[in-house]
């Protein structure tokens, strides 16, 4: 009887520095955060160092990984965690609400603030 492999529908190829700082900063949010939630961090960390991998050819040198959408859910979420240390606290949901408008009045639809969108006709 035949069975199928689901295969991960995320493919990300990293530099071999990339790699190496994403693996970093999994190691840094281990080791600075004292909350119980790091299994993500620690199981993201293990995972990329278990199923990553390495294509080195003359062309180029990298690391591929396959992984579930949730799996690189939780990769951006220990960026953003390892990433908070670093960027100024702005909150750039303004020029975001400016954007929105300005393309929906482009377009006949108007973005109003209690996040309802109006077609005009």
């Amino acid at each position: 009887m035949a069975y199928s492999i689901k295969v991960p529908s995320v493919k990300i190829a990293f530099t071999i520095k990339e790699y190496n700082i994403l693996i970093d900063a999994l190691n840094k949010n281990i080791n600075n955060t004292k909350e119980s939630n790091d299994d993500f961090a620690i199981t993201t960390r293990d995972k990329l160092l278990r199923h990553g991998l390495p294509v080195i050819t003359d062309e180029k040198e990298e690391i591929e990984l396959r992984l579930y959408i949730n799996e690189t859910a939780d990769i951006i979420s220990q960026l953003i965690k390892f990433a908070k240390n670093y960027v100024d606290d702005v909150d750039y949901t303004n020029i975001l609400l400016r954007n929105r408008n300005s393309n929906r009045k482009d377009n006949n639809v108007s973005w109003h603030s209690s996040n309802v969108i109006e077609i005009k006709k």
